[in-house]
């Protein structure tokens, strides 16, 4: 932000700057809300990816356990 003293260069290039250095400020702002806005959906994707990884592993296991085992016979 570029405060310069009204006396000094005048008034209207002091407000000019003053709302230059504001733009910037909202321009940041911005962007960093939608760096934000992209990390949150990036998680929420691995999370989506873990969850889905573990049902899976949950159905697998339950199938696997629903089948019967195999006795093992003595072989003469």
């Amino acid at each position: 932000m570029y405060l310069v003293p009204a006396g000094w260069v005048g008034s209207s290039l002091n407000e000019r700057l003053m709302k230059e250095s504001k733009e910037e400020e909202e321009k940041k702002e911005k962007e960093k809300e939608k760096e934000n806005d992209k990390n949150k959906k990036k998680e929420e994707e691995e999370e989506q990816k873990d969850t889905k990884e573990r049902s899976s592993k949950r159905e697998n296991q339950e199938s696997i356990s629903s089948f019967p085992r195999p006795v093992n016979l003595p072989i003469y």
